[in-house]
């Protein structure tokens, strides 16, 4: 059985069930600016890894920091999913209908006033060396995971 095929078998439904059943925490911050991160799971020949960046020194806001893909909040954003795919797509390249969002995780406020309002994990296609703007992110780091079956 290919690697694909296993990962769905072995890890993207149970994650699905989970975050189905799972109710996510909410902040208090109101005051927050909206913002949505992805945790992007995706697949490589050795392994399914979790994708972070290092955010580059030429932006405004956040330079050098490690995080996961995602950002406030744009006026023209139907919702917290869309602004997490758009930002993902924007800063690592990752095209929005290469994700299958599985579910939504914990609302957090961040040291920098944000409040990410959802945070969402996802299956999908990694980043490729060409997909990334190097303004935003001169680098992304993967973080491989283990799955027992």
């Amino acid at each position: 059985m290919a690697l694909q095929e296993r990962t769905e078998a072995s890890l993207k439904e149970p994650l699905r069930a989970a975050l189905a059943a799972y109710e996510p925490g909410r902040t208090d911050r109101r005051d927050a600016m909206p913002a949505a991160a992805l945790l992007l799971l995706y697949e490589r020949d050795d392994g399914v890894h979790l994708l972070f960046q290092e955010r580059s020194h030429l932006v405004e806001h956040h330079k050098g920091e490690i995080s996961f893909p995602g950002g406030a909040r744009d006026e023209g954003d139907a919702n917290a999913a869309f602004t997490a795919l758009r930002e993902t797509h924007e800063e690592v390249g990752v095209a929005p209908g290469d994700v299958d969002l599985l579910g939504e995780l914990d609302e957090i406020w961040t040291r920098s006033n944000f409040r990410l309002r959802r945070s969402w994990a996802g299956c999908g296609s990694g980043p490729t060396p060409s997909s990334s703007p190097p303004r935003r992110l001169p680098r992304s780091s993967r973080c491989p995971t283990t799955t027992s079956t």
